[in-house]
């Protein structure tokens, strides 16, 4: 499903330039690993291009896989919510491990009932993906990692700037 048409693609451009601006991904020193790309539209509107996609669909990467790559910033755009609490726990201890002075944005839906409603309206099943609620997400988030800056978007959903503990 392409999620960047009509009024999706609106919603979801305003998340990825948040995510640029909160990062400070178009700074040429830094080089960003988006996990779980999707069809790489956060590199499509940076600037720099020191861009890596990751996906689970192999057609989507640039990489086979992550843990392998030099990166100083760790983005993830509604993602883990898709993700297993346990699987987002190994993910970010791995990470830890392999690059703790990275640092992490994550994009988390707020799953709110406006969501929902703009869900049902735009027939968009993505919240029927949830194995993580959001304040479950934040909970796993706060047990590696200190929040330094959060920027809400059109109400819908928060992208957070943080580093490791």
């Amino acid at each position: 499903m392409n999620y960047y048409r009509g009024i999706k693609k609106i919603y979801f451009h305003k998340i990825l330039k948040t995510i640029i601006n909160i990062g400070d991904l178009n700074n040429p020193k830094n080089i960003t690993l988006d996990f779980g790309c999707g069809t790489q539209e956060l590199g499509k509107l940076m600037t720099n291009k020191n861009y890596i996609g990751y996906d689970m669909v192999p057609e989507h990467s640039d990489i086979n896989d992550w843990s392998k790559t030099y990166f100083n910033i760790f983005a993830t755009n509604e993602v883990f919510y898709e993700m297993r609490p346990e699987d987002i726990r190994s993910v970010l201890a791995e990470l830890k491990k392999l690059n703790p002075n990275c640092k992490l944005i994550f994009g988390i839906s707020r799953q709110g009932w406006l969501n929902k409603l703009g869900a049902f309206f735009l027939q968009n099943d993505a919240l029927d993906k949830t194995k993580t609620p959001p304040e479950e997400e934040k909970k796993i988030i706060g047990e590696f990692c200190v929040i330094e800056n959060k920027k809400s978007v059109l109400g819908l959903s928060d992208v957070y700037l943080a580093r490791f503990k």
